[in-house]
């Protein structure tokens, strides 16, 4: 089952995708400090931090063109890319 089942079902979620999150979450949140899987845990690991969390919301649903209800906004629906 995906951890971004909101995601998944509001847009075509594929590879492609996966690979594009992980690199921006790489990137941007982690600065390249750890290497990260797609099933890593992001949250529970501590390898995110709320801030983060708010900047990945923000990332996909501007480059997804999806929008979060707050309630879809739980950190155990984000907790790996997968």
């Amino acid at each position: 089952m995906s951890s971004l089942p909101v995601a998944r079902n509001l847009l075509p979620f594929n590879r492609d995708m996966e690979s594009e999150i992980q690199q921006f979450i790489m990137r941007n949140l982690l600065a390249g400090k750890i290497a990260l899987g797609l099933d890593d845990p992001l949250f529970t690991s501590g390898a995110l931090d709320s801030l983060g969390y708010m900047r990945l919301v923000e990332y996909l649903e501007r480059n997804f063109q999806i929008s979060l209800s707050p309630s879809e906004l739980r950190f155990e629906n984000f907790d790996t890319i997968r």
